[in-house]
């Protein structure tokens, strides 16, 4: 338990009489003059209105509420789960359930569709913290859950949708986002750094200014908006006034409806105390889980729709439905041009005035026809009561609507098998090129590696070449060096062979030599004799004549040409 409280307290919520006056008349002057407050309006009350006023209600929460209290807020998972489930899971099953048990006995279509797609909506974004603080509830849980609640809500709501209507498409995230930040999280971080930066100012808001008195008028001001858009588009002029008046009997029983579900749930009953202890809320936190999981948003709403339908083609716009032309017998045809190979949704309506206010529906569910790709001319015959049994002729053949939808519904089965061949071929195709471009990778490589190798096998050739040309130079100049040494040597020869041919003409050399021992430690002597000249030479080991011819080529110097012998 939270504050003290016992879990048989007593839970109860007032509301000011003026603030329900005050919706009354903001509801009266939408209504009187709904162009001054719409979109796009005299006075473009989407950026001079509903902006500033959701702004200034999230800047005087975050004036009042302590940091400590959102951040506790923020923490308390039991809170969050009891407000989302209610919201985006529990009541959105219940509005499905509703809508469907109408529908089957005769509710308007779109209208059904309407309560289901609101069932799915996210918690509303200022309402819920402007009621739960004028309730005495827990101001910063319904805060953190509207945050909380917008953010989950654009992921889950459109899957619920799809569930439920078969529609498909993606939710704007990005603006939705975006808007919250500007429009809540900016004001809130605002009013929180007031109360620290500038807490006189603060403390001369608190005393001068009645700030729920403020919230409560920027939500009429919201409030007024909102009916000036309901107003001004037409669409009330577009259901029958009974349609309407249903409607809102049925929107008023399902609120209250939805506030006793979230009340059961956050509040169990006696017999239910001990899950009441589990639960462990205090009075404020029954209060926030019973305004958040009840309320449902228009803000995101709206654009979710806006996308979710962009290609239903006239979305039941009396200004775009054609007119029937009457003839003899009672009856009303028209001739209309439609795209083949898809499925027609219609219905009828009686219009007053300029055509754009429906005083009578076509009762019953809406008119199918299913349209053939090889269709060129059908011609329905439907009437008023919308009794089963309608004649269509196609090219002249009657058939029945059931036989003619199970022949498209068979056409889009052999479509559907030929989509699937021709996916699969486009498959294998795709791997094909796949292979292909891996296949030419793995070539491109190949010739890569085989420039690469060219590039290196002619960079060596042009190696080799320098090496060739280098190695013929040295040769050339090795011939060159050859050449001159023999000429030198060719030369010496000539010039001693005239020398020798002078000595031998006018003297000769003999010379002898010997050698004994001397005995042990002598050494040996060595002895030479001159010859007479001309005379012949002789010794042990003697070298002939010419010894000066050898003494020269071998470098001795050997004056006269006399021969030394050993």
């Amino acid at each position: 338990m939270r504050d003290g409280e016992e879990p048989d307290a007593q839970i109860g919520v007032t509301v000011a009489d003026d603030f329900i006056l005050g919706l009354g008349v903001a509801i009266a002057f939408a209504a009187a003059v709904p162009k001054l407050g719409a979109t796009k309006g005299w006075i473009r009350a989407e950026y001079s209105v509903k902006i500033p006023a959701i702004i200034i209600i999230f800047i005087i929460s975050g004036l009042g509420l302590k940091t400590k209290a959102l951040l506790s807020a923020a923490a308390d998972l039991r809170i969050h789960v009891l407000v989302q489930g209610l919201s985006l899971a529990a009541i959105p099953a219940i509005g499905y359930g509703i809508a469907l048990a109408l529908r089957n006995n005769g509710f308007n279509d779109h209208l059904a569709d309407g309560l289901v797609i609101m069932a799915c909506m996210p918690t509303t974004v200022s309402t819920n913290v402007v009621y739960t603080a004028r309730a005495a509830g827990n101001e910063a849980a319904a805060l953190v859950n509207a945050v909380l609640g917008n953010i989950i809500g654009i992921f889950v709501t459109p899957l619920w949708l799809g569930h439920f209507l078969k529609v498909e498409g993606v939710a704007p995230y990005g603006d939705v986002l975006i808007e919250l930040s500007y429009t809540i999280i900016a004001p809130l971080i605002v009013g929180q750094l007031m109360q620290y930066c500038t807490p006189g100012v603060v403390a001369w808001i608190k005393k001068h200014i009645n700030t729920a008195n403020v919230s409560s008028c920027c939500i009429l001001a919201l409030v007024w908006v909102t009916f000036c858009n309901t107003f001004s588009n037409g669409s009330t002029k577009q259901v029958p006034g009974v349609d309407v008046a249903a409607t809102v009997f049925l929107e008023v029983a399902l609120f209250f409806l939805f506030l006793a579900v979230s009340f059961v749930v956050a509040w169990p009953p006696p017999p239910l105390r001990k899950l009441r202890r589990w639960l462990g809320g205090s009075r404020a936190d029954v209060v926030a889980v019973v305004i958040c999981g009840s309320t449902k948003t228009v803000a995101l709403g709206v654009p979710l729709i806006n996308v979710m339908y962009k290609d239903v083609p006239c979305a039941w716009n009396l200004a775009k439905a054609p007119f029937l032309r009457w003839s003899e017998g009672d009856l009303w045809n028209v001739t209309l041009e439609v795209a083949a190979g898809g499925v027609i949704e219609y219905k009828y309506v009686v219009v007053e005035g300029d055509g754009t206010v429906a005083a009578s529906w076509q009762r019953g569910a809406n008119n199918v026809l299913a349209l053939q790709l090889n269709d060129e001319e059908v011609e329905v015959y439907d009437n008023w009561k919308n009794t089963p049994g309608a004649l269509v002729l196609v090219d002249g053949q009657e058939i029945t609507r059931e036989r003619k939808l199970l022949a498209w519904a068979s056409d889009m089965s052999l479509q559907r098998s030929e989509l699937r061949r021709t996916r699969m071929e486009l498959a294998q195709a795709r791997e094909e090129i796949r292979v292909l471009r891996a296949e030419l990778s793995v070539l491109r490589m190949e010739v890569s590696e085989a420039n690469i190798a060219r590039a290196a096998a002619e960079a060596r050739q042009l190696e080799l070449e320098r090496k060739n040309s280098a190695l013929r130079l040295e040769i050339a100049a090795s011939n060159a060096s050859a050449r001159s040494t023999m000429e030198e040597a060719a030369r010496l020869l000539n010039d001693m062979s005239d020398d020798d041919s002078g000595m031998n003409g006018g003297m000769g050399m003999s010379s002898s030599s010997g050698m004994s021992d001397a005995g042990s430690g002598g050494s040996p002597t060595y002895a030479s004799a001159n010859a007479p000249a001309g005379a012949g030479s002789s010794s042990s080991g003697s070298h002939g004549s010419g010894g000066g011819m050898f003494g020269s080529l071998f470098g001795f110097n050997m004056p006269g040409g006399n021969g030394k012998g050993k």
